[in-house]
């Protein structure tokens, strides 16, 4: 058996720990698992990597029913943003997963008048593109999150979330408050 030269020793122990440095920080996935209000996700990311771009949502769950995709298509819109209380993620046309603006417990205020009863039972409620960040109304059920895209910012069930139309309304200009037209309604009817 041959024994390594000392002269070797000091080069090896360098590059073995400049590989093992750059593997950690540039290739290795790390992983994180955050758990609140019903809700779970598992995300992994590379160290310096940007989370966003490189980051996976390998599990986004709500009471153990997976979080479906809206059906998203250019005639929509093209984003929706959804902040959950494990995080913020966001989803586009054509994506085929959600991606992570930040994973954490996230809590989220409470103002304004309580949830009506048309309200929980139609599973959502509009908020004010304008209102930042969105306000949740007191009585709203603990699984629920916020949805946005475009013009349109919701408090809703998580499990509408696909049935619920995201298009622009056609005969109801979007700026006016209120005047959602037929974009509320469930997808399926239309």
């Amino acid at each position: 058996m041959r024994r390594i030269r000392k002269r070797y020793v000091v080069p090896f122990c360098v590059i073995g720990t400049l590989a093992l440095g750059w593997y950690l920080a540039f290739v290795h996935r790390y992983h994180m698992h955050v758990e609140h209000g019903g809700w779970v996700v598992d995300f992994s990311y590379i160290a310096f990597a940007c989370p966003f771009c490189l980051g996976r949502v390998e599990r986004l769950t709500c009471n153990d029913r997976p979080i479906s995709l809206p059906h998203l298509t250019e005639e929509d819109y093209v984003a929706l943003t959804l902040k959950a209380p494990v995080g913020t993620f966001e989803t586009r046309a054509g994506w085929t997963e959600y991606r992570s603006h930040g994973v954490g417990t996230v809590r989220f205020q409470e103002l304004g008048d309580p949830i009506s009863a048309e309200e929980l039972a139609q599973s959502y409620y509009d908020v004010p593109a304008s209102a930042w960040p969105p306000p949740r109304k007191p009585g709203t059920p603990s699984h629920w999150c916020f949805a946005s895209a475009g013009d349109f910012s919701r408090w809703l069930d998580p499990q509408q979330l696909d049935h619920l139309s995201w298009v622009r309304p056609a005969t109801a200009p979007a700026s006016q408050a209120g005047s959602h037209g037929t974009d509320l309604a469930p997808a399926d009817d239309q």
